[in-house]
């Protein structure tokens, strides 16, 4: 099959990952790739077990990439971006935020989809354990919306499947 790279479109659809353990991350970082992310930000998250990416570590998860690229058909390569801590970040990329919200009164991403703005999506999704009470106060902070996927909780890779799954019949 022969892909040809070219650059991702105006309105990005960016995981932005609190780090799993390393199994986890390349299922996500292969599947992500077939449903149409055109970026992956990593963060250490507060519950998160493992802190660092080796450059070893990178370089395996560029071929990941790449190789789902090919698999998928699709023409640009996405960006995998490794990051500090939320609490660090002085801005993000403008557009609409969202992260994964277990509690019960969080509104559907179905249905906060269908007010967001023209504009990148980042998407954020806690580690194994989910996100710190801190982190979850960074991100509204940050305004950031809590949304349900499921009624279920999901593990951390099946989260960013769910949305990008569900994105990509909106879009």
């Amino acid at each position: 099959q022969n892909v040809s790279f070219s650059d991702p479109p105006k309105n990005r659809v960016i995981i932005v990952q609190a780090m799993p353990r390393p199994n986890r991350l390349e299922f996500i970082l292969e599947k992500c790739t077939e449903l149409g992310m055109d970026e992956l930000w990593l963060f250490p998250g507060d519950r998160s077990e493992k802190k660092v990416v080796q450059n070893s570590q990178l370089k395996r998860m560029e071929i990941i990439i790449i190789s789902a690229m090919k698999q998928s058909g699709r023409v640009y390569l996405p960006k995998l971006i490794v990051k500090e801590h939320v609490t660090n970040w002085k801005e993000t990329a403008p557009g609409n935020l969202f992260f994964g919200d277990v509690h019960p009164e969080a509104p559907l991403l179905l249905d906060a989809w269908k007010k967001k703005e023209d504009g990148d999506t980042l998407f954020f999704i806690g580690p194994e354990s989910g996100f710190s009470e801190r982190e979850e106060h960074v991100l509204k902070e940050m305004g950031a919306i809590g949304v349900k996927l499921h009624r279920n909780i999901l593990r951390t890779d099946t989260a960013s499947m769910v949305v990008l799954s569900v994105i990509g019949m909106l879009e």
